[in-house]
């Protein structure tokens, strides 16, 4: 969960996922958004398992905004302006495209007041047009991939499923299921959307073509790394992704500069002994004091710990959260917020466990 404070002249991003347990985490989130923690070690900032002393350095982050908020008490700002570096699926973008729902990934470093954001990567896990609506599912087919909307996707130039059409040009960020599907935490609108892009993991099938989720890729596919998380940017055919573009694990631009990483996602496949899979990463728990006897497919995890070797994390800490979208604003993104500072508020709470939407929120029908 991230929240976002702007300021004239600067913008703090308030990570609730760094914010201290039992009352003073209440204060920001009410008892039924509260995550809960089901292994921790000792000692950490708020829990999370980073030593205090000597300093933090440098810090990753990968989570879904969830509001425009003003400072938690007792929790952890990570200071950015315009200095900021941020990147929308390849693309250069700005802090005006911020928005509730995206997925984003944070390269933070210590800095004289606290921790301060280098760099800011918008996820998208997929862009293209849409080929196929499913009403009575909930579900859309872009690129090939299928996205599932519920009550707490947030959309941009649209407000519902009910709006969409095919061929219409979408962003969707979320995170992908068990089932290789990406449950969406934010769709957008984007008229003159000129290249499609898709973000997963590569798979080789016997007829040695590469595909992502089904979608067969095409192009320059020499730097594919078979069984790695990849952001590929093309031009879709209908049928190929003719493949112009090629990053290699896109949710970890910090990998050679965070020495702690807090990561949300969701869990992938029963856990193992002291092992478990959430979003593409692999979780180590060795060592935690409770075993994650209570966790199931599809929950949303949080872990905080240090990143090994490419996308495998040692886990300090382990955290159950209780929704994608645990709180809302009334400003969905950045731009709006900026236009009304006068009239910051706290997160909205919700009304009791496992009710996604504020009132203000628009919902599915089903």
């Amino acid at each position: 969960m991230i929240f976002l404070h702007a300021r004239p002249r600067q913008i703090f991003l308030v990570l609730l996922l760094l914010a201290l347990h039992g009352t003073t985490f209440a204060a920001c989130l009410s008892p039924a958004a509260e995550p809960q923690t089901i292994s921790a070690n000792d000692g950490g900032i708020g829990g999370t398992g980073m030593v205090a002393e000597g300093g933090i350095g440098g810090t990753g982050i990968v989570g879904t905004i969830t509001g425009f908020a003003s400072v938690c008490i007792n929790g952890l700002e990570v200071e950015f302006d315009e200095s900021t570096t941020v990147r929308s699926n390849h693309e250069t973008s700005g802090l005006q495209q911020l928005a509730i729902g995206q997925v984003i990934a944070i390269n933070a470093v210590n800095d004289t007041h606290g921790l301060r954001a280098e760099k800011i990567d918008i996820l998208n896990a997929v862009e293209g047009r849409i080929s196929m609506i499913n009403l009575a599912r909930s579900t859309l087919q872009v690129l090939g991939q299928t996205i599932l909307i519920t009550p707490a996707t947030q959309f941009t130039g649209i407000t519902k499923i009910n709006d969409m059409t095919l061929d219409m040009p979408i962003k969707i960020s979320g995170y992908r299921n068990a089932e290789n599907a990406i449950v969406a935490t934010r769709i957008a609108l984007t008229i003159g959307l000129q290249t499609s892009s898709v973000i997963g993991v590569v798979e080789q099938a016997d007829d040695g073509q590469y595909r992502i989720a089904g979608l067969v890729l095409a192009g320059e596919t020499a730097s594919l790394a078979v069984g790695s998380e990849s952001l590929l940017s093309g031009s879709f055919d209908g049928q190929l992704l003719h493949i112009s573009r090629v990053q290699n694990n896109p949710s970890v631009p910090f990998a050679n500069t965070a020495q702690r990483v807090v990561i949300e996602g969701l869990l992938l496949a029963e856990p193992g002994a002291q092992q478990l899979k959430i979003s593409g990463f692999e979780i180590d728990y060795t060592g935690l004091r409770t075993a994650a006897t209570k966790l199931e497919i599809g929950q949303m995890l949080r872990v905080t710990g240090q990143l090994t070797a490419g996308r495998h994390i040692k886990a300090q800490h382990l955290q159950l959260m209780p929704h994608l979208l645990p709180a809302m604003t009334s400003n969905h993104n950045m731009a709006e917020r900026m236009q009304h500072r006068d009239t910051m508020t706290r997160p909205m709470t919700m009304t009791r466990p496992n009710t996604p939407m504020p009132q203000n929120m628009p919902m599915m029908r089903r």
